[in-house]
């Protein structure tokens, strides 16, 4: 994630840095004193930057650099106010008009600019100066003495760790593959007559749970069932014609003769595929697609032909997973809580060793020490292993695409690796270009990229080119001359069909430095230049290609490849080597040494004693061309010189009948391993026998880990010499004929448990894997009255538990145990309540339950203890043993249903005692009744009100729930108890003028005669209880209040000192807390490592068993990268302070939360502390805060990324942090509304006030005492004037946001608020006498970006067409002249602001007009009916829409005829809103043009919300049935026949509909599910308007 913009940490310096560079550019025309002074300015930021960055990251900063961070951070907001200043002047003179007066203008305008010119040039003469003194004034201070970190400069090689790879040996244990893989597997082999139709399945889940691990699973164990196969990955930019090829690669597809199949259009490859495969059964994965248009033409591509075909797809995304199986809800599977490209170690390591990663330390090989990197890498789980050899050794791996991102993101910040898929990109990089990995489909030396400058370059990657540019006869790829410094150079080219062209390399003579050479080409030959002799830094050359000269003809190596003294690693397609490979010492791999080779080459094999790896094909093309004499000399000699190679560890010898008795009469004289061969760790001698039986050398390896032979005949005698290796862990025995009888392996002094692969040519019979010995099958020991013995009995190791039902058991106890005690006071009380004798009732039937299937499971398992003996014993115990592995498994199910019924029992008791004290007879039961919450912040008081609240509130006449805080307004208060009660004040009484005692009695009146339940949440004072209980009148009705507070006197106080009607909250016991902090961390209890018990303890004994620390603490370690390490654990542990046993004070929670604020990233703290605008317990909507967040800079423009898209991921991240908390969510599972725990808004404001981040103001006189410049102001004040004398003389122009929750009668004078970029106000005096608010002021606030209104009635400026940089634009007003008549129009150039992206109005609001030049528009809401005919045409020009609500307003429509025509000019511009994702209709007339739709528009097809609530068309129109992405319906119809809702059945992401019928149906009408209607549906609500009671819907 890019940092943010503007951030708390850096102030404005990462915006203002991106504006110093932009000043610089011709576009401004700066002086050049001035420039000069940019150029200052800007070195010196971004130093100044750097340093910030070490100060956000220390967890204790110096109170000396957090001053002098502070100094920078408002030197920055000075600065980017003065250069967006200038900015803003030019950008608002740039347009050029023509003709006389023009030239006037422009005349003026020029010596306008110039003076602005000057201007700048002076402030930033004097912003130079203070700059200057901040940089001197650190370096006087010493401010950057930092201890540096002590560097271990000892290479210590590391090796693997054992228990890191055993996570990783098998990726279905990785990521709990196995349940999910076998319910899909049977998922898509269901029986029945859907059985042959095609079926897609859609795997679902966040980056990182392992959704392509699962696909892959079940496309290996399946793919063997289908005709064809294809597995590829789509990613978030999808090249889908490369998609296709790689698909019908994969199946099979073979193109015509002489047909370039890359120069298909998509088409034509669509209509390939799906000509290939339609009488296919197939089985396709698609993995990792990001967008439901890529599933589209993909979709296309596979027919169903009823050959039982299956796909499976994977993505992040679930709308897109519903729309991959058709919104079949049951065939997408959600995962539950690894990028594409195998990397070979070996290439990665000498490509380090090649670049120069790797120090040479003394004693060491460099490649040993980056092997050691590698495997410590695979430790850090910053790579995963793919691959492993038979010795446990990782040979490949991968990199997450996770893991790839922040790669990437590093690699741009760093100019350390630069990407490109596109050719067109390279031209665009300002810096120089050290390494270059090119992804590309298309011919890459285009004259763009010949223009970038190449010298530089390191590393050259070049991955999947299909084509290439010619030159002449041969094709080219890289102008190669280019690469001055190149070191490492890997291409890999892949193409389809066979071409008669050739690839030239030649121009790799010149790359001096190269060091690590390697070439795949797959269906081009290559042309290597005849010389290569000066490449002496060469260390690997690897080619896995038919190489070829320039006229086509088979081509040695280059003739002086041999005097290349420092090439270690030699790999290439069995050619000839030029003479001379004896002067080749260095060599330490050589692969496809061929027989076609001279004698004297063969000769020179026995110098070669640095070998380590070494293949030789005896056979080939190239035997034919020799005799039997020649052959036998080779043979010889190859014999000779593998008793020279002591250091070889891997042999492979590869060979066909020509010359297989050659080679074994030279083998079989050996009667012992020759002494070279004591390393030997790899023996591979295959295809045709060289040895007719297990040669009895063989005994002697004992290094020996992976062995495969093709032999003639084996005997039981030959096989039990394998079994004496003590080393081997792979065997692959070939044999030419089938064995007489059985081939019993038998285990000898093995170190690990082998497996073995027979197979015989001789037989029909499959290979077979023949473990050497039967796995032992391994169990885990996990394992009131009568049940609580039996329960501690079930733990003992005798009835062998699984962990998962230990655990739930563990819960069950210590829960039944608590019961078990509270059923024994029950029992000894002389009456019983009856809440208690009901709630001791379900306990006692629920411990029945539990003891009969504990019982159950005793007897099960006791009654097959026996141990039988004999084979027939053995039969059955293993018989008995499957049978209880099967009843454990049972009976942990079991439990875990048990242990949510206990839960829930336990909670219902807690709220039930609540409900109890409220009911109880010590209290008459009309009498009014007060009952207190006490308990420490974070205990969950406020919910556990609200659910009583919830229960209860049906049962009074009124209600209210009301928050205090530790500042209250009890005038405030009053208003709201007043308006929740349903209190109307009377005609032109203004009731925000009200004193506090006017209030109370008003409600003390109101509530006189009424039954009435009051939540006051969060009382700090006994004086504000005071007050607030003089307002609640006791009026023997039965009602009830309920308070929350954090202090017992207060508690006690509340309840009149009835110590009886005091709750003390308890906090979570330490199972609870347990299972709480383990499920957010892990999703389940037992998903939590062994290592990481003890310090998870400890870090919930300081959690207190407070829910909220808890969860924070948890939801931090949760979105940890790293979160399975344990020094992150102990990082928080130590961390944390005194637990909150010791002290449980609102600073020890602080110091928790705090912990979480600083784990944050910095862009999200940024987000986090804007947070504090808002009052306490505000309803935050998602959409308004984001555009806030992207108003003031925090979120930075992503290169594909839409602004406001990335600040919603902020948002979420938030969520997922547990930052904010959810309150409300659309149909569709998004979170659209949030609130601050007001203990995390306490740290907030701390934060705020401590980086000066915003300003909170209660009191208007306390803005005259603020000392620092006021960043962001947020005014939450009563019935006050604001714009008194003192509050002018205060300095606002660097405000950037105003944020007014007031009940005020007038505003701040804007013309103090220069540079703002956020206005927010809410006034919540709605009355008729409300004065009218004067906002003509914003007219100047020429950097304002948001903007909402929520008022009763205000004055607009005439015009605003100066704002050009707003962005949003939201009303919720009656808008008046400034004279006081009612006004209807918006300002008249509103239309000009190019910028906009949302529009909001009143409904009876009329945009001037020309809307259709508002382009930029994404949000329309309040669009009147009323506006002129051009203005609804201009729709149509509004391409960008996402949202659009249209209203009709009967105070502008002459007739019911103009109305219809408006509409049809509404449903013509509905046709081109191809984006549309959200459309509310409030009209009567739109069903004009609209009824007479056939089929829906194209541009309905993203539509996921409609909502039609007045007109009123006749039935469900069917064309509704093809909105298949439609999930939120609202919908008026005059009637529904019987049949009339199937329409709407067969709507597959349907969650929501709501039906309005004008007239009453004959008959109910019934709605149901099942047989795929209604597949997700959660909410039906339905009415009739022609009878008074809604009917059944």
């Amino acid at each position: 994630m890019e940092a943010a913009v503007v951030s708390v940490s850096h102030g404005a310096l990462g915006s203002l840095l991106g504006k110093l560079g932009d000043l610089l550019t011709a576009r401004y025309k700066l002086l050049k004193e001035a420039k000069g002074q940019v150029m200052f300015l800007k070195a010196e930021l971004e130093s100044m930057q750097a340093f910030m960055k070490k100060i956000s990251d220390a967890e204790e900063p110096d109170e000396q650099d957090k001053c002098w961070a502070k100094e920078v951070r408002e030197l920055s907001y000075d600065i980017e106010d003065s250069v967006s200043e200038f900015m803003l002047c030019v950008e608002r003179d740039s347009s050029r008009p023509r003709g006389f007066k023009e030239f006037i203008s422009r005349s003026t305008k020029l010596l306008t600019t110039m003076n602005i010119r000057h201007q700048i040039a002076k402030e930033f003469e004097g912003l130079k100066i203070r700059v200057k003194e901040v940089s001197e004034r650190h370096t006087r201070y010493k401010m950057d003495d930092v201890a540096p970190k002590e560097n271990n400069t000892t290479i210590d090689l590391c090796t693997i760790d054992l228990r890191l790879l055993a996570l990783h040996a098998e990726t279905a244990s990785l990521v709990g593959v196995k349940g999910p893989r076998d319910q899909l597997i049977q998922l898509m082999d269901e029986e029945g007559a859907a059985a042959n139709q095609l079926k897609v399945l859609s795997i679902v889940g966040f980056g990182g749970l392992g959704k392509t691990t699962l696909a892959n699973e079940i496309y290996r164990k399946l793919e063997e069932k289908f005709h064809c196969q294809a597995f590829i990955s789509v990613s978030q930019k999808p090249n889908i014609r490369k998609i296709l090829r790689t698909i019908l690669s994969q199946v099979g597809f073979v193109a015509p003769k002489d047909v370039n199949i890359e120069m298909w259009e998509e088409s034509e490859l669509i209509i390939a595929l799906k000509k290939f495969l339609l009488d296919m059964r197939y089985l396709i994965v698609i993995d990792d697609i990001w967008d439901a248009s890529a599933w589209d033409i993909i979709g296309y591509a596979l027919p169903e032909n009823k050959n039982g075909s299956r796909v499976i797809t994977t993505t992040r995304i679930e709308a897109v997973a519903r729309a991959c199986c058709a919104n079949d809800i049951g065939c997408v599977y959600k995962m539950k809580a690894l990028k594409d490209y195998t990397i070979n170690k070996n290439d990665l390591t000498r490509q380090w060793v090649a670049e120069g990663f790797i120090c040479k330390a003394r004693g060491r090989d460099p490649e040993d020490i980056a092997k050691s990197y590698f495997n410590e890498l695979i430790n850090r789980s910053m790579i995963q292993p793919t691959d492993t050899d038979y010795n446990g050794e990782v040979i490949s791996c991968r990199v997450h695409d996770m893991m790839l991102d922040l790669i990437l993101h590093k690699s741009r910040e760093e100019n350390f690796i630069t990407v490109t898929d596109d050719i067109q990109e390279m031209t665009g990089h300002h810096n120089k270009i050290r390494r270059l990995a090119l992804n590309l489909d298309g011919a890459i030396n285009d004259a763009t990229a010949r223009s970038v400058q190449l010298s530089q370059i390191r590393t050259v990657q070049v991955s999947q080119i299909f084509t290439v540019a010619r030159y002449g006869t041969s094709w080219q790829l890289l102008p190669f001359k280019q690469f001055k410094h190149l070191r490492v150079l890997g291409i890999e080219i892949s193409r389809q069909s066979e071409p008669d062209q050739l690839l030239d390399f030649t121009g790799i003579r010149h790359l001096f430095q190269l060091r690590f050479l390697k070439i795949i080409s797959r269906g081009y030959d290559v042309v290597l230049p005849s010389k290569i002799g000066d490449l002496q830094q060469l260390e690997s050359f690897d080619v896995c290609a038919g190489i070829n000269s320039s006229k086509g003809s088979l081509q040695l190596l280059p003739s002086d490849i041999v005097t290349l003294s420092r090439l270690f690693h030699l790999i290439v397609p069995w050619a000839i080597l030029p003479k001379g490979i004896a002067n080749m010492k260095s060599l330490r791999t050589l692969q496809g040494f061929g027989m076609g080779n001279s004698l004297d080459n063969f000769k020179g094999l026995r110098e070669l004693s640095n070998l380590t790896d070494l293949k030789i094909s005896c056979g080939g093309i190239c035997c034919g061309k020799l005799n039997r004499d020649e052959i036998l000399a080779r043979c010889r000699e190859v014999v000779h010189a593998l008793e020279n190679l002591c250091n070889l560890k891997h042999l492979h010898i590869f060979s066909n009948n020509s010359v297989v008795y050659p080679v074994r009469a030279c083998l079989d004289v050996w009667r012992s391993v020759p002494a070279s061969f004591s390393h030997l760790e790899s023996f591979h001698a295959r295809f045709d026998p060289l040895f007719s039986r297990i040669p009895k050398w063989i005994v002697q390896l004992h290094s020996l880990n992976d062995l495969r032979l093709t032999i003639e005949v084996v005997e039981d005698a030959d096989v039990g010499l394998l079994a004496l290796l003590p080393s081997l862990v792979y065997l692959h025995l070939h044999i030419e004929g089938a064995p007489k009888d059985r081939i019993l392996i038998r285990q000898g002094r093995v170190v690990r448990k082998p497996r073995a692969v027979v197979d015989f040519r001789g037989s029909k019979d499959k290979k077979a894997n023949t473990p050497m010995e039967a796995a032992a099958v391994s169990v885990s020991h996990g394992a009131m009255g009568s049940l609580l013995g039996k329960l501690g009995e079930l733990l003992t190791s005798k009835y062998k538990l699984l962990k998962e039902a230990k655990g739930q058991i563990m819960f069950l106890k210590a829960e039944l145990e608590s019961m078990y005690v509270f059923l024994k006071k029950i029992s000894d009380t002389e009456e019983t309540d009856e809440q208690d004798k009901c709630w001791a009732k379900e306990v006692r039937e629920l411990s029945y339950d539990i003891e009969d299937r504990v019982s159950e499971f005793m007897l099960r398992v006791e009654r097959d203890s026996g141990k039988p003996r004999g084979f027939k014993g053995f039969i059955k115990r293993t018989m008995k043993l499957l049978t209880t592995m099967n009843i454990r498994h049972e009976i942990a199910k079991e439990f875990e249903g048990l242990k949510i019924r206990v839960k829930e029992v336990s909670e219902r008791h807690t709220r039930d005692q609540l409900i109890q004290l409220m009911d109880e007879e010590g209290t008459p039961a009309n009498q009014l009744k007060v009952i207190s919450i006490v308990g420490f912040g974070g205990l969950g008081k406020t919910t556990l009100a609200n659910e009583i609240y919830r229960k209860l509130k049906d049962k009074f006449h009124c209600q209210a729930f009301v928050s205090v805080s530790q500042k209250p307004n009890i005038s405030k208060i009053m208003r709201k108890i007043l308006s929740q009660i349903g209190y109307v004040a009377p005609e032109n009484n203004n009731i925000e003028m009200w004193e506090e005692s006017e209030l109370i009695t008003a409600v003390k009146k109101f509530l006189q005669e009424k039954r009435y339940l009051i939540v006051i949440d969060d009382i700090w004072d006994v004086s504000a209880w005071a007050i607030i209980r003089c307002a609640l009148p006791e009026n023997n009705n039965g009602s009830r209040v309920i308070t929350t507070t954090r202090i017992e006197a207060v508690a006690r106080a509340c309840c009149g000192n009835h110590s009886e009607c005091v709750y003390k909250m308890k906090v979570l016991s330490d199972q609870d807390s347990r299972s709480l902090f383990l499920k957010r961390i892990f999703g389940s209890e037992d998903a939590c490592p062994s290592y990481l018990n003890e310090v998870s303890i400890e870090i919930l004994k300081k959690c207190g068993g407070l829910p909220l620390a808890i969860i924070t603490i948890s939801s931090m370690l949760a979105n940890q990268p790293n979160k399975l390490i344990k020094e992150q654990w102990d990082y928080v542990r130590n961390s944390l302070g005194s637990n909150f046993e010791m002290s449980s004070t609102l600073e020890g929670m602080r110091q928790i939360l705090n912990l979480s604020y600083v784990n944050l990233p910095h862009y999200l703290k940024t987000c986090m502390l804007y947070l504090g605008i808002y009052p306490e317990d505000y309803t935050i909507a998602r959409n308004d805060l984001t555009r806030q967040w992207v108003a003031e800079g925090f979120v930075c423009k992503a290169r594909g990324t839409d602004a406001e898209d990335l600040a919603k991921s902020y948002f979420n991240e938030l969520i997922n942090r547990s930052m904010i908390q959810p309150t409300n969510t659309d149909y569709n599972g998004e979170v659209i509304y949030c609130r601050v725990h007001d203990m995390i808004l306490d740290l907030i404001l701390h934060k705020s006030r401590e980086e000066n981040f915003v300003t909170v103001i209660d009191d208007i006189q306390d803005m005259t005492g603020q000392q620092d410049k006021i960043r962001r102001l947020s005014l939450n004040l009563d019935a006050v004037i604001i714009n008194d004398p003192a509050v002018r003389s205060v300095q606002l122009s660097q405000t950037r946001t105003l944020a007014g929750y007031v009940n005020t009668l007038q505003l701040l004078p804007f013309t103090l608020f220069k540079h703002l970029r956020v206005l927010v106000f809410q006034n919540f005096k709605f009355s008729r006498s409300a004065p009218l608010l004067d906002f003509t002021g914003i007219r100047h606030l020429f950097q304002l970006r948001f903007l909402k209104i929520v008022a009763n009635r205000v004055v607009l400026p005439g015009k605003i067409g100066d704002l050009q940089q707003l962005e949003a634009f939201q009303l919720h007003t009656q808008i008046f002249s400034s004279k006081g008549t009612r006004f209807h129009k918006l300002p008249s150039d509103i239309i000009t602001l190019s910028g906009l992206f949302h529009l909001a109005v009143p409904r009876d609001v009329i945009v001037p007009e020309g809307i259709g030049n508002m382009k930029s528009l994404c949000t329309l809401r309040g669009f009147d009916l009323g506006n002129s005919l051009d203005n609804i045409k201009g729709l149509r020009e509004l391409t960008k829409l996402t949202e659009l609500e249209i209203v009709w307003s009967r105070y502008y429509t002459k007739s019911r005829n103009e109305a219809a025509e408006k509409c049809r000019e509404v449903v013509d511009a509905l046709k081109n809103l191809c984006n549309l994702k959200c459309l509310h209709f409030a009209s009567n007339h739109l069903h004009v043009g609209v009824d007479d739709w056939c089929s829906v528009p194209d541009s309905f097809i993203h539509l996921q919300s409609l909502h039609v609530n007045f007109w009123h068309s006749r039935v469900i129109p069917e064309w509704i049935g093809q909105l298949r992405s439609l999930y939120d319906l609202e919908l008026v119809v005059q009637e529904v026949p019987e049949d009339g809702v199937g329409v709407l059945a067969r709507l597959p992401s349907l969650i929501h509909l709501y039906l309005h019928i004008y007239g009453a149906p004959k008959d109910k009408i019934r709605i149901q599910g099942g047989s795929g209607l209604f597949p997700i549906m959660h909410a039906c609500l339905g009415s009739v308007r022609s009878i008074m009671s809604s009917r059944e819907i």
